[in-house]
């Protein structure tokens, strides 16, 4: 009895002492004031008593799902037990928030994300509309098929299967917790999938939202146009008056509801482009005459339906692109991007979106069809639309061509050419259908069919009067498509046509995906004639890629025909089609600006290579990445080799070392091309973090690129066979700069550089990418200023000051000439600007 009575009396000493030496853990005084967890950092969450990946699931739910509404809608998170629920529940305080649009939560939540694609454009442009729209709504990741999370930013295959097959498993994926769980998925495929997944449907109906864009800029053309536009005697430089040339204006309006109907339209007028004169028609009545934007884009579609056993992915009126596989068959954009892999940054969208991008020539206007039953995938296009070609005196298209700026029909004939704006017909039809016996592996068909009003016939008398320039590389224009008929004289419709064939396929086993695509280009005379392989060219890529959690493997073959002239191919390549060829030098062109065909292809060249490319992630502080290429241009056998290697070291958190050494290499042992180069390019950078998010960096470049003797530049050309040491070429480049960004707030930033460079020199400048080539200083500001919740500006403004240079021409076609100066102390200086102004509603 005294021994019980002791005992107890210890017992309420002690808890009159320590209260935790007998509760511990589980009892926690309240303190002085409680933590608001609707407004409390994560670093506050992380303060309280729980893990940390508890703190997260409560920030993650506050800020992607709901603000709490009761304390006791924390015991309904995963992970939280009672015992876990009692520990806090005296910690925190739940006061009201009026709650911000779902939609607002989440910009403010990535806003830093959405803000960097908006100001993206060109390859990317259609698929950066899509990613801003999921990122504002996402799409259910227990509903989502394999093929839209490949088409998510940075996702690959095996990431996509490892969801799929995760939530199959199991009840469906709950949380980001969930996600980041899913085995198989990989540290960078999680962190990017995150952004665009919600994991049950929305409470809200078919809500209308919408983003409207405003740009303006006159960022000057590249140095390559320049001389273009300069050469000739026609100098349409001075005919268009780009000197003082208009502003490039893009208008864009995108409108959603909900995930079901989306509806878009956009006008855009190039730099320097004019707004031509329209008659407003009714029926054959002109009503009156106005001006009008040259590109003018529109559409609207359906997505998500369910009709029975069948589901209407997506249906579309107006403008859309479409891309199938690896883009060897059908991929319709103006723009050529090099080593388009398909995966992380290079993304390639599979299926059929609507279109406002800046494309106009290979844009599709009509009707597109994407729907799925059971195994099989079906997809149907149709399109009517006008397209600019070069012209043969006898009426009769000689090629396509891109222009930049687009050059009225007026203005040319006033010149003395053939119009080039809008003068062919182009109807084109095709489709996909595929078939996936498994999750993960799929063997699709695909066709297309482009019939004309005008026949092609590739005239290289139309383009130039120097055939005796031509050389073994220029074979890749002559043996450009020429339509079966070959005559002026063919009917209107139906007998002028192009016809393109594939069979693509993808299979995903645990971290390895391969892929592939074949094509061939039908050049049959008859319309019911069978496609036959011999003759006809034809074109192949292999892909196999393998990932894991911190290690990735790329490897990609590719072997294209030279007369595999497929406008609509956007597959794998290092360079453009028509490269090397005659087509480079505008001043053998009969009209400078026929050189565009080349400077504007956004085919790739006919190329047969192997590609690789790895990126292994040691630590967090050290990560290096390899990329080599290996390849033969078809057209006269030259034989390239391409090596990077980058180095990505962060010693210590604010500190960021980035190296890129770059080698590209043309074998000199090639007799049909004697003309090979070297190329060596180094590039560093080095970023010091600051508070606040402000950044300090500074990039250093130093490179040359090499020939063999040219000893023209200096002396007559003795054809002795010898290669003399004096005439040497190497034309060395070198940069410097030094840039800084500081963030007055969260809403307001400003980012500034000033660089020299001496030589060719390319960066990326804010939201642009620049190719530079000469002797000068460059300075440039940013202020992005997020105004409301809604509405954003960013303006950019760049001076360009060229270093005093003197002008000598030394020899005049292998003759010497004079060394007087044609010009003495020459300045130059360029001033332009960028404006962009996005509101969301």
């Amino acid at each position: 009895m005294i021994r019980k009575s002791l005992l107890i009396i210890i017992a309420s000493l002690l808890l009159l002492v320590e209260p935790r030496v007998i509760l511990a853990y589980d009892a926690v005084e309240p303190p002085l004031r409680q933590l608001d967890i609707n407004r409390a950092t994560l670093e506050e969450l992380r303060s309280l008593p729980i893990e940390e990946q508890d703190a997260l699931t409560l920030y993650e739910y506050r800020e992607y799902t709901s603000y709490f509404k009761s304390i006791y809608d924390i015991r309904k998170l995963p992970g939280f037990d009672q015992r876990k629920f009692d520990r806090i529940k005296p910690l925190i305080e739940i006061l009201p928030v009026k709650e911000m649009d779902e939609e607002i939560a989440r910009m403010n939540a990535i806003y830093y994300r959405i803000e960097e694609w908006a100001a993206q454009e060109g390859t990317n442009e259609g698929l950066i509309d899509i990613w801003i729209d999921q990122a504002k709504d996402p799409i259910n990741v227990n509903t989502a098929t394999i093929t839209d999370l490949m088409n998510l930013q940075n996702v690959s295959p095996v990431d996509a299967l490892a969801i799929v097959q995760q939530r199959q498993r199991t009840s469906g994926l709950r949380s980001r917790q969930d996600l980041g769980r899913v085995p198989g998925i990989s540290d960078w495929g999680y962190r990017n999938a995150r952004n665009f997944l919600r994991y049950s449907e929305p409470d809200k109906g078919l809500e209308f939202h919408g983003d409207y864009q405003f740009r303006l800029y006159n960022t000057p053309l590249f140095s390559d146009f320049d001389q273009l536009l300069n050469e000739g005697e026609v100098r349409w430089w001075d005919r268009l008056g780009l000197d003082n040339a208009s502003p490039a204006t893009i208008h864009k309006v995108r409108m959603r509801w909900g995930q079901k109907i989306r509806a878009g339209f956009m006008a855009y007028r190039g730099l320097g482009e004019e707004l031509p004169l329209t008659d407003v028609k009714m029926g054959h009545t002109s009503l009156f005459t106005t001006r009008t934007f040259p590109t003018v884009k529109r559409f609207v579609g359906i997505e998500n339906q369910q009709l029975g056993p069948l589901h209407l992915d997506r249906l579309y009126l107006g403008n859309y692109m479409v891309t199938i596989g690896q883009g060897l068959v059908m991929e319709n954009t103006d723009f050529f991007k090099p080593r388009k892999s398909g995966f992380s940054w290079d993304k390639r969208l599979d299926g059929i979106v609507g279109d406002l991008s800046r494309t106009e020539e290979f844009a599709l206007d009509g009707i597109a069809m994407q729907a799925s039953f059971w195994k099989l995938r079906g997809l149907f296009f149709f399109s009517w639309d006008k397209k600019d070609v070069i012209l043969n005196a006898d009426s009769t298209a000689n090629s396509y061509i891109i222009m930049t700026p687009k050059v009225e029909n007026k203005i040319l004939s006033e010149a003395g050419y053939l119009p080039m704006r809008d003068v062919l017909r182009e109807k084109t039809w095709g489709g996909n259908l595929r078939y996936s016996p498994w999750l993960g592996t799929h063997l699709g068909f695909t066709f297309y069919e482009s019939i004309y009003d005008r026949p092609f016939i590739p005239k290289l008398s139309t383009v130039t009067d120097r055939r005796d320039k031509t050389t073994a590389a220029d074979s890749e224009y002559l043996n450009s498509f020429e339509s079966p008929h070959g005559s002026a004289g063919a009917e209107e419709w139906w007998d002028d046509y192009r016809r393109v064939y594939g069979v693509d396929f993808q299979t995903i086993c645990k971290n390895i995906s391969l892929q592939g695509e074949y094509a061939i280009l039908d050049k049959g005379r008859n319309f019911d004639r069978q496609v036959e392989l011999d003759g006809n060219p034809q074109a192949l890529v292999l892909s196999a890629y393998t990932q894991y959690n911190n290690l990735n493997i790329l490897g990609i073959y590719r072997n294209y025909d030279v007369a595999y002239d497929n406008p609509y191919c956007r597959a794998f390549s290092n360079y453009q089609r028509l490269k090397r060829t005659i087509f480079e030098d505008e001043f053998y062109m009969t009209n400078p600006l026929y050189a565009m065909v080349f400077d504007n292809s956004a085919q790739p060249q006919a190329e047969e290579g192997f590609y690789v490319t790895s990126r292994y992630r040691v630590s967090q502080a050290f990560t290096p990445q390899l990329e080599f290429d290996l390849w033969k241009r078809k057209a006269d056998n030259a034989q390239h080799m391409r090596v990077v290697a980058k180095i990505d070291y962060q010693p210590i958190y604010p500190v960021r070392l980035q190296l890129r050494q770059n080698y590209l290499y043309r074998d000199e042992d090639n007799t049909l091309t004697a003309t090979s180069f070297k190329n060596i390019d180094t590039r560093l950078r080095l970023r010091l973090r600051i508070s606040g998010y402000d950044e300090l960096e500074t990039i250093y470049v130093t490179g040359y690129t090499r020939w063999p003797p040219r000893p023209r530049l200096i002396d007559n050309v003795e054809p002795d066979g010898n290669n003399p040491s004096t005439g040497n070429a190497t034309s060395p480049s070198e940069a410097l700069g030094i840039s800084m960004t500081h963030n007055f707030n969260d809403r307001l930033k400003l980012r500034a550089f000033f660089g020299i460079y001496d030589g060719f020199f390319w960066n990326f400048e804010d939201s642009e990418f620049v190719v530079l080539d000469g002797e000068s200083y460059r300075y440039w500001f940013s202020v992005s200023d997020r105004i409301s919740d809604r509405l954003a500006l960013r303006f950019k403004y760049t001076i360009d000051q060229m270093r005093a240079q003197s002008y000598i021409d030394t020899r005049n076609f292998n003759d010497p000439f004079g060394s007087d100066p044609e010009g003495s102390n020459v300045r130059d200086e360029n001033r332009s600007y960028r404006l962009q102004i996005d509101y969301s509603w």
